[in-house]
């Protein structure tokens, strides 16, 4: 071994350390242990971690560096860009930019669906603050996101979802008539999300009779193993 070489089995034990710290700081929201753990990693991600972890946590640990990561990470991916600007903007309470920079993001999914999850994900979490903080902005949310589906129908189950959290959130506003006619229900597997749907359709005895059934059979798989969800998913399957 060359002299100050070290071995290469201490090293990748210290990388995937490095990897777990953050791993489970991220998955904490503890943002300023994750960020203690890049700067032990001289602000470099451990290997096979997504680019964008590095702007995230740095927007929730309110890093002054947060800036010059997103404008670094928006000339990799422009897309996940405006998600971050938008992440920055609800981080510093900046409410109406982050609303606009929010609808601006769930726009170009309908052109191209294909962004990290992590980006999606920590984003789609945050609307319902953004959101309930702009007045009219729940509803400018939720018309974006249900307005159309996004590019070849991905990820349709996380739109309903956001738009429902949003309509939750904002509970002093009647959401119905955005949420009542989408197709959703009929497969979402969501007992909150039905139980808000069977008020919105408190008129149509018909439509409110097929959430209630829908209702009982998620009752019936309350708690269910790995097994007896796909069973479920496989049976709710043959019945579209």
């Amino acid at each position: 071994m060359f002299f100050g070489q070290r071995d290469k089995s201490i090293l990748k034990a210290e990388e995937q350390g490095v990897k777990a710290g953050l791993d489970e700081a991220y998955a904490k929201g503890n943002w300023a242990a994750a960020r203690q753990v890049l700067r032990s990693n001289n602000d470099e991600l451990p290997f096979s971690t997504n680019r964008a972890v590095f702007p995230i946590v740095l927007i929730e640990a309110d890093d002054p560096k947060a800036e010059n990561a997103i404008s670094d990470h928006s000339a990799y991916r422009p897309q996940e860009g405006v998600a971050l600007k938008a992440l920055s903007a609800i981080r510093k309470k900046r409410w109406e930019e982050a609303v606009d920079f929010s609808v601006e993001f769930i726009e170009t999914l309908r052109k191209n669906p294909w962004v990290s999850d992590i980006v999606m994900a920590r984003l789609f979490s945050q609307l319902p603050a953004a959101g309930k903080n702009v007045q009219g902005g729940p509803e400018k949310l939720i018309k974006a996101l249900l307005e159309s589906p996004f590019a070849v129908y991905a990820i349709d189950g996380e739109r309903y979802q956001a738009a429902f959290a949003i309509a939750k959130a904002d509970s002093d506003t009647d959401h119905c008539a955005a949420l009542k006619n989408q197709k959703f229900y009929f497969s979402a597997g969501n007992a909150e999300y039905l139980s808000y749907l069977r008020k919105c359709w408190k008129d149509d005895k018909s439509v409110r009779a097929g959430i209630e059934e829908e209702l009982q059979r998620i009752k019936q798989f309350q708690s269910p193993g790995f097994g007896q969800v796909m069973e479920y998913m496989n049976w709710e399957a043959t019945q579209r």
